[in-house]
């Protein structure tokens, strides 16, 4: 019921649900809907319960996992609070993964912020340097943001370093899973 009533724009039922469910039965599944619920409300001002949500979970014993903060990079990052998303990133106690650097770059899009994605791919080659994996797609991401701020001999950088590096394009898909 909580996702469904987030999933139709009304946090203000699916937190009163949220908190209808008794201690005892909360777990990570229903912090998560209720977490990924104030994402899908964003653009209607509920940041701010989102990340009050998210702080409430280590009070019920909860660790978040990579999808939560997941969900809180994409909550900031539409919101445009991009240098919080990413010091969110940089804090996180887990290394990020593709889904996460994906969803800031995708606020640095949304947002035209090329800097903040440059300080995100940045971070990608670090993690990289690590050996932590990550997929080259961002580089693609990148050469759009830069063609959409016209900055095309960027764009075109982007995209030979992503050819160079031996990458292909993957088919796209819709769903934000963490």
């Amino acid at each position: 019921m909580i996702d469904g009533y987030a999933k139709n724009g009304d946090i203000a039922t699916a937190r009163r649900v949220f908190e209808s469910v008794p201690e005892g039965l909360k777990n990570v599944g229903t912090w998560t809907i209720m977490v990924d619920g104030y994402v899908t409300c964003a653009h209607g001002g509920f940041v701010d319960e989102g990340l009050e949500t998210f702080s409430k979970m280590e009070k019920y014993g909860l660790t978040a996992n990579i999808k939560h903060y997941g969900c809180l990079v994409d909550l900031l990052g539409r919101a445009g609070k991009l240098q919080d998303a990413f010091n969110l990133v940089k804090g996180m106690p887990m290394a990020p993964n593709d889904r996460v650097l994906g969803a800031l770059l995708g606020a640095c899009r949304i947002h035209s912020d090329t800097i903040m994605a440059e300080n995100v791919l940045e971070l990608v080659s670090k993690l990289n340097s690590y050996h932590v994996a990550h997929d080259d797609a961002h580089y693609l991401l990148l050469s759009s943001i830069y063609a959409a701020s016209e900055r095309w001999e960027m764009a075109e950088g982007m995209r030979l370093v992503f050819s160079a590096r031996g990458s292909k394009k993957t088919a796209g898909h819709s769903a934000l899973m963490f």
